[in-house]
């Protein structure tokens, strides 16, 4: 799905992009869509073949040599995300990334000393884990029911998770708040409601459950951000600041035309990881008009 680097992977690990999506639904194609975008709940949603459970997250994190993987992280390299938890994140205080996925962002943090542990609900993913990395912090668990006091963490972090739930980000926002110190900053992504997808949520046709009439399931929202700073508002917290990021992921998947010169063979690699360097420093403007991921800084209230 995306061109990665490092550890600025999120959750949302599909294969798509809108324009392959316009072209497999439209009216007469014959096609039946691995993907589809429709309107659920006022929402542009996300559908696809296989649902956003823990059976898909462990047969996609089972791919792989994870150990290796792991050891590519040690080195505390965070792209993307550098400067803003660099700037954000307390190293006197636990921090807990909630969804950790492979560990990758665990791995990375816990080498540049912060006192980082990892929970997902994704049991035999975590203990890979422990095997490739016994000296990584993470842990089988449930995002919705953290089993700590409140007030634990001074860092909670969140990376294209809160997206998976059909029925919003409601429970796990109060959840985050719950678990978050009173100093404490919380960190959390989901997928972006940009310029072109708010053009082609007035298109798409509306569900009113999580299959589609072509037996899809329920994958992932998007949200712009109005609608999820309102819901970060309404569980107790504030946002301090937005982050957009994904910039190239953003334009492979919502352009055609991007799509297709990331495809094409004469845009040689040396040019694509410039391009894709570039995106990870465009300016602000274009960040918000077409970034992939948002990710709202969050305290108490």
């Amino acid at each position: 799905m995306k061109c990665r680097m490092s550890v600025v992977v999120q959750r949302d690990e599909s294969a798509f992009d809108v324009a392959e999506m316009n072209t497999a639904t439209r009216a007469g194609s014959g096609r039946i869509p691995e993907h589809s975008f429709r309107r659920l709940n006022s929402r542009l949603a996300l559908f696809q073949r296989s649902a956003a459970d823990r059976q898909h997250w462990e047969a996609r994190w089972s791919k792989g040599d994870l150990k290796h993987y792991l050891e590519a992280h040690r080195r505390g390299k965070l792209d993307e995300f550098e400067e803003l938890f660099t700037r954000r994140l307390p190293k006197d205080l636990p921090i807990l990334e909630a969804g950790c996925g492979k560990g990758q962002l665990v791995m990375a943090l816990a080498a540049r000393g912060y006192r980082v542990e990892g929970l997902d609900y994704a049991e035999a993913t975590i203990q890979r884990i422990h095997e490739a990395a016994p000296e990584l912090n993470v842990r089988t668990g449930d995002v919705y029911r953290v089993d700590v006091p409140e007030g634990t963490y001074g860092g909670y972090i969140s990376i294209g998770l809160f997206e998976h739930n059909p029925d919003g980000p409601v429970a796990a926002l109060a959840e985050t708040r719950r678990v978050l110190h009173r100093d404490g900053v919380a960190l959390i992504s989901v997928p972006y409601l940009n310029r072109r997808r708010t053009r082609l949520l007035k298109r798409v046709n509306s569900v009113s459950g999580t299959k589609t009439e072509d037996g899809l399931n329920f994958y992932q929202y998007y949200f712009s951000q109005a609608e999820f700073q309102n819901h970060v508002e309404q569980a107790g917290m504030r946002v301090i600041e937005c982050y957009p990021y994904g910039v190239h992921a953003g334009l492979a998947r919502d352009s055609a035309f991007w799509n297709w010169l990331g495809h094409c063979r004469l845009f040689v690699w040396p040019l694509q990881i410039r391009f894709i360097h570039w995106c990870a420093r465009a300016p602000r403007w274009l960040r918000f008009d077409a970034a992939h991921m948002l990710m709202f800084v969050c305290r108490h209230a």
